[in-house]
């Protein structure tokens, strides 16, 4: 994912040169070569951490939720880049409130939003603020689904008309104070 991530900065209409063979794999471009090792052994079973029934649902818009994020992360800390989001209802509807505070500073933002959730009474949980945001600028629809169980474990997020989950993302919570 390192390599895929350099490789990102080249412009659109560069010609890359791939060069591969059992060990490595050499990109060549403009007077620069990137040099990708291949390691060879057993890949940690991921679906063990992957939830298998993670119960309350939440289904939210991508593009605002993420504005949101980027607005309120600016009063936050910049230490641990705690974002908390909370999901409540109310009589016009489900509710998202993005939250993030400094208590070094004494800042805080908070905005409400609308989203459509399963979840009776009030669910709190806290992210990493950039992690979340990295989330939603990838998928590709514009409604994103968040499978939840509690505030204290990960949470699954998909493309809500994805129903094979091709890009499917997990993020574990930090402990809200």
């Amino acid at each position: 994912s390192n390599t895929a991530g350099l490789l990102a900065y080249l412009p659109k209409d560069a010609d890359v040169t791939v060069e591969i063979n059992e060990t490595q794999t050499r990109y060549s471009c403009k007077g620069y070569t990137l040099v990708a090792r291949s390691i060879d052994g057993r890949y940690p079973n991921y679906n063990s951490v992957i939830p298998p029934n993670n119960p309350k649902h939440a289904d939210i818009d991508r593009t605002d939720t993420a504005n949101a994020l980027k607005r309120v992360s600016i009063m936050g800390s910049k230490t641990t880049g705690l974002v908390r989001l909370q999901f409540d209802s109310d009589m016009m509807g489900g509710r998202l409130t993005v939250a993030s505070e400094d208590m070094d500073f004494q800042t805080s933002a908070s905005e409400s939003l609308t989203a459509t959730h399963d979840i009776e009474g009030m669910l709190a949980i806290g992210f990493k603020g950039d992690l979340l945001s990295q989330i939603l600028s990838i998928m590709p629809a514009g409604t994103v689904r968040m499978e939840l169980s509690d505030a204290t474990r990960a949470a699954l997020i998909y493309s809500a008309d994805d129903e094979q989950k091709e890009t499917l993302c997990l993020l574990m919570p930090m402990m809200l104070s």
